[in-house]
């Protein structure tokens, strides 16, 4: 037999094997955001548990009706991480609603930190619009 055939297929095989190997290094995929990280850059976020658990809402610019969303009077934490202060309303289309008093319910500056709302604000939050 001719050594210079088993040299070649001994590269071959090594060749392959390197190029097998090459191939399974593929990175890890990225894991998917969590909590308050879901709240993406340039907008405000409502979460229906604490610690930015649950149902999540990302607006933009707000909803006049957080029904639309699966978040009427179920906000429980909000991040804003937008350029505007937002409000948060006891009532639809941005009102208060009686007895509630308060107008609006909660108000956070631009790019505040994420936060737990107490359970009465949390409870009564029926629509959101930035400032």
């Amino acid at each position: 037999m001719d050594v210079s055939i088993l040299k070649k297929g001994a590269v071959a095989i090594a060749a392959a094997g390197a190029m097998l190997f090459a191939g399974t290094a593929v990175a890890a995929p990225a894991q998917a955001a969590t909590g308050y990280d879901r709240c993406p850059h340039g907008y405000f976020c409502l979460f229906s548990g604490y610690g930015g658990t649950g149902k999540i809402g990302i607006f933009k610019y707000g909803s006049s009706d957080l029904r639309l969303q699966g978040l009427d009077n179920n906000v429980h934490s909000v991040w804003n991480r937008s350029a505007r202060p937002i409000e948060g309303w006891a009532g639809y289309n941005y009102k208060p609603t009686p007895p509630t008093t308060l107008d609006p319910v909660f108000y956070f500056f631009a790019y505040d930190v994420p936060r737990d709302l107490n359970d009465f604000a949390g409870g009564v939050v029926s629509s959101v619009r930035a400032d």
